[in-house]
Parts: structure tokens; C-alpha cells; sequence
């Protein structure tokens, strides 16, 4: 009989940390952590408004015409304020790279300085359920949903695209054409060209191979599917304004709302509370709310509170992106050539989309194919009137981790090699000699712990259980640092 479990009891460690009780252990184990939607009550914030925000019904249009003058007459409307407002009208526009939690910095020191795609408020709308138009701060969410639907819009409907393939052909309909010629992001300082790294000859290498290979890959929209929704409360003052938000970037919130509102920082002050799930979310996406919510709070003279649905709360995902993977080698198993080339869909904004297709796989190079002679990386980030393809942990690397493992099994496949051995002997970090040592070791443990020999099949001969039903062991490998 197989013995039960028996937990070892912490002890603390020779020279750096020890075991010992997160300080807010107790409170999040009892249920007594207050989150921001906890703390953001009306009993706490007497007059507080809600705020709620026009979405368009269009996948791509222009706003000809607003009128909001039924929906101010709806009792319980406190304001209406639209994108033809001066309080918005003299506002920069923005990117949500700027609200990154990376480091805190200016808007002209902001990451993807070259595509300032988002306003806080305007009159285009790129993606169906884009914010655009109107803001409404009322006395309920109710009220404000039915304001809402009172606003009559005149809609200029614009053609649209949705697939990336086709939004890069010639003649495709523009998304941001007051930015970009084609729907492609050019290269920028950041991100680098598209051919981001071109180390040795890769077609020599792939005619000198004696095994040469290809297959694509396709990543969809995932989404962190948080339990905390985006929300935010707004006290705007003569003296000063104060957000709470369950945003983890409280620093780079305040510069945000400091530069974008023309605030003196003292003026600021951001109270970040427990956050229900990260997971990238709060890196980029719908942040705009921060600031119209805080204009309406000025306007008002009153707190307000915006909080997204669960439904507006899958608006931001990870990147999507299309990859093509090809490599060659020789019999005994050495790679002499590889070649990958994305193609992501950044959907309505650009956000961190060059950096999942670009710094993700450049630093997995660093790391895994060092010692490869011959490496090319191409990729391109193409707008297209999809929701924005955001930010997601693990940036980058799932979308390329499933190529990757794909040509990985393809070639042991094709050399009849078993994949661990494939490849000890061809990836390794920079600072190595291959058999790379840490790779070698964790692999090779890895592999005796879940009984790799005795489990593993090769394709198509693994046993069949439940006349439907086929089971398999797999392994990964990937040193980078966004490897979560």
C-alpha cells in the first residue's frame, strides 16, 4: 500500500531568507482582504458616481454625429461629457505600452514611442466594442448603462479586416492611416527590423543539411481571464487627486495620469490595493479609464468609480501569432540551420505586440540556439480591427514555444532520435559549451522523475485506452526569464 504523503517542515535557509509567514497571509486566508471594488463603496465615498464609457457596435467607423441630449434628461444622470469636449480634445494621444510596469518613465521615455495609437476619448473606432464617443457618470451603474443606450450616434461604418494575412495585402482597408502607409507596424528603435537577427548563412546551412524540414503553427486570443476586473475610483479635488485602483503599478499610474492630465506629481496620489490576478493584465489594455474617469470626477466634483464587466474584462489577450518554422540537420542529429517567421495579429492598437514577437524569441536565441550556426528571425506586427492583442505572462514565448517544440518533435521524428537527446546535443545559453550543462542536468532529471524511457511512444504507436483515448508524456524546454 502506497504510503501517504508526509509534508517536510520548513527550516530556514544557511545564508539568504528563511520560511516565514507572508504578512498578509492571514488576512487572504480568512476572506478578509479588501479589494479595490471592496473598498470603492458609496458608504465610504458619499456621492460617489459610477461611469461608464460608449462602445462601438463596429468593428470600424467614425463618429459623424452625437447627440446626447435624451440621455442628460434621464433623472440620475449627474454628466455627459463626449469626445468633442476640450478636456479631451487637448490631450495627447497615447499607447498603452506607457503603462507598463517595467520602469517608470515620461511620456516621451515610454516604450513604442512611434505608435501613439489610443486617445482617451475620440471619435474612430477600430474594433467592435472599442471605447469611443461618450463617458457618462451617474448615480448608478444602472443608470449609466440606460444613459448609455439613450445616446444616438451617427456612425460612419468603414470597411474592415480581421485576419492579418488579408490586412497585409495591398488595398486592405487602413487601420490607424494617420500612422502607418500599410497595416504593418514598421520597424522602430525597440523592436528592431523585421529580420531581427540574421547570425551566419541560412540557406547554405539549409543546403548543406541532410534533413531538412518545415511546419507552421497558429496561437489564438487566450486571455488571463482574471477574477479582479479592471476597476478604479477617481476623487479629483482643487488640491488633489487621488486614485485607487487594482492596478500593481502604482509609480507608473501616477506619472500616466501626472503627464497626461498636466498634474504637478505632488498632486497625485495612486492607492493600489490587493491585486485579484496579474498575470500581465495590469501591464497594458483599456487603461484610458484611469483618465476619463478621473476628468468626470473634476467635473462632477465627486468620486467616481469605473469597473469593467466580466464580458468588457476579456477586451485585452495574449498576442496572437501565425508561425512558420523550418530547420535543417545532418543524420546524426546536429542542426545546422533554423528559421522562424511570424506574423502576429495586433489587432485595433499595437501595445506589447513587438514585444512578444520580437524580444521574446531574440533572448531565446541567446539562450537555446547559441551554438547553431546559422539563425534567422523574422517577424511582423499587422493591425487588424481585432481586439487589441495585449499583454499575457510568459511574454512571447508560448506563442514560440509552439513552433518550436513542434520542429523539436518533427525532427526526432523524421531521425528516429529520441527528442531529450536531440536536444541536449544542438541548444544551449551563449556562456556554454555544448552539451550545455544546466540543460543537460535538468533535462536528464526531469526525465527520470516522470519515467520518460519507460512512458514515451513514438508518434502513433502509444497504446489505446478506452478504444478512444491515447495518452503521452511531453517535455518542454526553455531557459529565458519570461518563461512563467
Amino acid at each position: 500500500m502506497k504510503q501517504p504523503y508526509t509534508p517536510r517542515p520548513n527550516s530556514n535557509r544557511k545564508f539568504v531568507g528563511g520560511y516565514r509567514p507572508r504578512i498578509d497571509a492571514w488576512e487572504k486566508a480568512r476572506g478578509k482582504v479588501e479589494y479595490v471594488d471592496d473598498i470603492t463603496l458609496l458608504k465610504k465615498f458619499p456621492g460617489m458616481l459610477y461611469a461608464k464609457v460608449l462602445r462601438s457596435p463596429h468593428a470600424h467607423a467614425r463618429i459623424k454625429d452625437i447627440d446626447v441630449s435624451k440621455a442628460e434628461k434621464l433623472p440620475g444622470v449627474v454628466s455627459i461629457m463626449t469626445y468633442k469636449d476640450p478636456e479631451f480634445t487637448s490631450l495627447r494621444p497615447t499607447n498603452a505600452g506607457w503603462t507598463d510596469g517595467v520602469d517608470t518613465v515620461s511620456y516621451d521615455g515610454k516604450m513604442w514611442s512611434e505608435f501613439n495609437d489610443r486617445r482617451v476619448l475620440g471619435d474612430y473606432a477600430c474594433w467592435v466594442t472599442d471605447e469611443v464617443g461618450a463617458v457618462v457618470a451617474a448615480e448608478s451603474e444602472e443608470i449609466a448603462d440606460e444613459a448609455l443606450r439613450l445616446i444616438e450616434v451617427d456612425w460612419e461604418v468603414l470597411p474592415f479586416v480581421l485576419d492579418p494575412i488579408e490586412a497585409m495585402k495591398p488595398g486592405a482597408p487602413l487601420i490607424h492611416p494617420e500612422m502607418t502607409k500599410t497595416n504593418v507596424l514598421p520597424p522602430e528603435k525597440m523592436g528592431g527590423d523585421d529580420v531581427f537577427l540574421d547570425k551566419g548563412d541560412v540557406e547554405a546551412g539549409f543546403d548543406q543539411a541532410e534533413v531538412v524540414l518545415d511546419a507552421t503553427s497558429v496561437h489564438h486570443n487566450a486571455t488571463q481571464a482574471s477574477l479582479d476586473n479592471w476597476c478604479c475610483l477617481v476623487d479629483w479635488t482643487d488640491e488633489k487627486l487621488t486614485l485607487y485602483s487594482n492596478s500593481f503599478e502604482a509609480d507608473q499610474s501616477r506619472m500616466h495620469i501626472s503627464q497626461m492630465l498636466d498634474l504637478p506629481m505632488h498632486k497625485v496620489t495612486v492607492i493600489s490595493s490587493y491585486v485579484g490576478g496579474q498575470f500581465g493584465r495590469g501591464d497594458t489594455g483599456e487603461q484610458p479609464f484611469f483618465l476619463f474617469t478621473a476628468i468626470l470626477s473634476k467635473k462632477t466634483g465627486r468620486p467616481v468609480k469605473f469597473k469593467h464587466t466580466r464580458r468588457e474584462s476579456f477586451h485585452d489577450s495574449r498576442q496572437p501569432s501565425i508561425y512558420y518554422g523550418k530547420v535543417g540537420a545532418q543524420k546524426d542529429g546536429t542542426i545546422t540551420s533554423l528559421y522562424f517567421k511570424s506574423i502576429g495579429n495586433t489587432g485595433a492598437y499595437a501595445d506589447h505586440s513587438i514585444f512578444a514577437l520580437k524580444f521574446a524569441p531574440l533572448e531565446i536565441s541567446e539562450v537555446s540556439f547559441a551554438h547553431i550556426p546559422n539563425v534567422k528571425l523574422e517577424s511582423y506586427a499587422v493591425y487588424t480591427n481585432k481586439l487589441p492583442a495585449c499583454m499575457m505572462r510568459g511574454v512571447g514565448n508560448s506563442q514560440f514555444n509552439l513552433i518550436f517544440g513542434h520542429i523539436v518533435d518533427l525532427l526526432a521524428e523524421k531521425l528516429d532520435m529520441d527528442p531529450i537527446d536531440l536536444c541536449i546535443k544542438n541548444f544551449g545559453h551563449e556562456w556554454e559549451t555544448l552539451p550545455d550543462k544546466s540543460l543537460t542536468e535538468v533535462l536528464k532529471q526531469g526525465a527520470q522523475k516522470i519515467g520518460w524511457k519507460e512512458k514515451r511512444n513514438k508518434p502513433g504507436q502509444g497504446p489505446t485506452y478506452d478504444k478512444t483515448k491515447k495518452r503521452g508524456v511531453g517535455f518542454s524546454l526553455h531557459p529565458a526569464w519570461h518563461a512563467e
